[in-house]
């Protein structure tokens, strides 16, 4: 089964490295693609769950690499479905929704049937009608980063922006097989009333402004797609299934969502009430609920809410792919902040700390403290991690955090031993950290006391402004440079700005520079630094 699992851009390395040793000698065909790595491996859905590096996990359809830029791919994205083998990508999206529920939906149910037989072409049914009248049917959102033209109105912060640099090897390219299209066809009385949605996310990185919008390349690979599954109904709001193409220049990537949001299920009533229109002001505030993802420092707490559209509605939509990732599952994640930082993020930056048994782990800029929890959650107890932060609410936020870490492992290790003999005193030690309350540029810890420090400084966009930024984070470097243990200790530090480059230049003689690289970070480009204690004194 082919995947694509998706990181910030510069991170690739922690997840190709994880596939390596979780997977060893049952994974496949793996690329470095720009954001991810695509990969085939025959591994259990549940498995696959357990990847800490990956922010999201993607069946993987087809690539494309010449996507006209006019008009004109409008029509070649109308035709391309009809070219393409979806019965592997189907499959795999069966299975994951079989994983995530005791059963698919009756809509879903047969899509592991072989489909080897053509159907006679149909009239366009009211929905492919719809695709071309309507821009709004089916929907899609351009992206943002570095060096990339906005091309479709505001720009959505969205983990799954980035894209293949160049096709992957073995992607589909040159003339198609014919026959794909109407043989896929051929199982879709099995798929009757299957809900989808297409969404577009576009980007321009060397070409000029693409000739067309994201909603009319998704509407017309929408319109494409029930040429071959006619039974197939558009939905935006109730879908089952949610098909995306990510368009970087003239590459088209083609992808099935595999982790959908949660939601509530409904009652015969709730749902007749669902299928009227709605007012676009319930629309708008159910969008609004969401868990948010953001990077940087600190800031006021914000807990993951999730608002309906009105009492008498009696089922939620099922939200965006996009607000629902793989790195959601983490049990500490539960009070967020707005500049709260990706536990996949997290966990690829630990790698470059070559973290041992019993280090002591610190993050002096912890917010909700994703970095002590992320490596307690992944060390367990063989590491102390502890974090502080001068926002009352981020601290509240992380102990918060650390107590919902706290009660998972508890019951995950009584679970464990009871199934082992029964007997709960079995358990294991419970791991967790501590966050305090201090002033990163003064901070209250003996010289030489830690062993491991990772920070992910404010960017002065979400946190903070310019002027603090420059003036703080220099401050923050000199104190973990003193409290790092000499010889052996290393920081991990994410950060930007001339202000942080000049503090780790003026410090080159007790915090070594082992490595330097750029990271992109919901479209902000940032640079990592992996320092190295020396055995010189800081100077005063």
């Amino acid at each position: 089964m082919a995947y694509l699992g998706t990181t910030s851009a510069g991170l690739e390395f922690a997840l190709r490295d994880e596939l390596s040793a979780r997977l060893a000698g049952r994974v496949s065909d793996v690329s470095t693609v720009h954001g991810g790595v695509r990969f085939s491996t025959d591994a259990a859905a549940e498995e696959l769950q357990q990847l800490r590096a990956v922010d999201n996990l993607y069946a993987f359809v087809a690539t494309r690499e010449d996507v006209p830029h006019g008009k004109e791919a409008i029509d070649y994205l109308a035709a391309l479905p009809a070219q393409i083998d979806w019965q592997p990508a189907l499959l795999l999206f069966h299975q994951w929704q079989h994983c995530r529920e005791d059963g698919m939906t009756s809509s879903a149910a047969g899509i592991s049937h072989v489909m080897t037989s053509a159907v006679n072409e149909q009239q366009p049914s009211p929905d492919r009608k719809r695709l071309r009248q309507e821009g709004e049917v089916v929907t899609g959102k351009s992206m943002t980063g570095v060096g990339v033209t906005v091309t479709n109105g505001a720009a959505e912060s969205n983990d799954a922006a980035a894209l293949p640099e160049t096709a992957p090897e073995g992607a589909s390219e040159g003339a198609p097989e014919r026959g794909r299209g109407a043989a896929a066809a051929a199982g879709s009385q099995e798929l009757n009333g299957l809900p989808f949605r297409v969404t577009c996310h576009r980007v321009c990185m060397k070409q000029t402004k693409h000739g067309f919008t994201s909603p009319e390349a998704a509407g017309a690979l929408g319109e494409g797609l029930l040429g071959i599954f006619p039974a197939w109904t558009v939905s935006l709001r109730q879908f089952e299934l949610e098909v995306l193409a990510w368009i970087r220049d003239s590459h088209l990537t083609l992808l099935l969502a595999l982790i959908y949001a949660d939601a509530p299920k409904a009652s015969k009533e709730g749902l007749e009430e669902q299928q009227t229109e709605q007012p676009k002001e319930g629309r708008k505030e159910e969008r609004k609920g969401e868990d948010r993802r953001e990077e940087g420092g600190s800031g006021e707490c914000k807990k993951k809410v999730k608002r309906g559209i009105g009492d008498k509605i009696a089922i939620q939509a099922r939200s965006h792919n996009s607000e629902r990732q793989l790195y959601s599952t983490r049990p500490y994640r539960r009070a967020l902040v707005p500049t709260s930082l990706k536990p996949s993020t997290a966990f690829a930056l630990l790698q470059l700390a070559h973290i041992q048994t019993g280090h002591i782990v610190l993050d002096p800029m912890s917010g909700c403290g994703t970095f002590p929890l992320e490596a307690a959650d992944w060390l367990q107890s063989r590491i102390s991690a502890f974090g502080g932060d001068k926002d009352l609410s981020a601290v509240d936020a992380a102990a918060t955090n650390n107590i919902a870490l706290r009660d998972a492992a508890a019951s995950q290790s009584v679970s464990r031993a009871a199934g082992a003999n029964g007997d709960a005193s079995e358990r294991s030690h419970v791991a967790g950290c501590d966050s305090l309350v201090w002033d990163a540029s003064a901070l209250p810890l003996r010289t030489g006391c830690v062993d491991r420090v990772l920070c992910d400084m404010p960017f002065g966009v979400r946190c903070g402004n310019f002027k603090m930024r420059e003036r703080l984070c220099p401050a923050v470097i000199r104190q973990v440079a003193r409290v790092l243990t000499p010889s052996t200790g290393v920081a991990v530090l994410m950060a930007v700005g001339r202000g942080v480059r000049n503090a780790v230049e003026g410090l080159a003689l007790c915090l070594r520079e082992k490595q330097r690289m750029a990271v992109e970070m919901e479209g902000i480009r940032v640079d990592v630094y992996v320092l190295e204690r020396t055995a010189a004194p800081v100077p005063n």
